[in-house]
């Protein structure tokens, strides 16, 4: 199934800094719904190009902006062909929270150790011996 799809990177006119920066913020548009967050940068107003949602200029400034606009567009871009292909659709709050890394379960180090000694433990007679694996399972209780 095809959906549309559409990144944009605006200024938040209202919210500037005491030193003139203004937030930049990215606006997600699948299927008409629209999810928005912030990019986590200040950008001079002065450099930004509204119609290119780029920063104008060459200055090492206006580089700086671009290759972090273009690493956030490539990024939703991945993640949007990632989700397609296992899910089959893409919701926008779906996509901000996968960029965002937002509801990704997290794995601790202990549930870590203990799937590797059951894997160890499969192993036990064939390839790996009794007395490590004891080994293993001790250092997994102090931990």
């Amino acid at each position: 199934m095809r959906s549309t799809f559409k990144i944009l990177m605006y200024l938040k006119k209202g919210s500037e800094k005491p030193n003139g920066n203004v937030p930049l913020m990215c606006r997600l548009t699948v299927d008409g719904e629209i999810k928005q967050f912030s990019c986590k940068m200040d950008v001079p107003p002065r450099l930004w190009d509204v119609k290119s949602g780029r920063a104008s200029g060459k200055s090492i400034e206006a580089q700086k902006i671009n290759h972090a606009v273009d690493k956030i567009r490539v990024d939703v871009n991945r993640r949007y062909q990632e989700m397609m292909q296992t899910d089959g659709y893409v919701t926008a709050a779906k996509l901000r929270d996968a960029y965002l890394g937002i509801g990704i379960k997290q794995e601790t180090l202990l549930k870590l150790f203990e799937q590797h000694n059951d894997e160890f433990l499969k192993k036990v007679g064939h390839s790996r011996a009794q007395g490590t694996f004891a080994r293993y399972r001790t250092v997994c209780k102090h931990i």
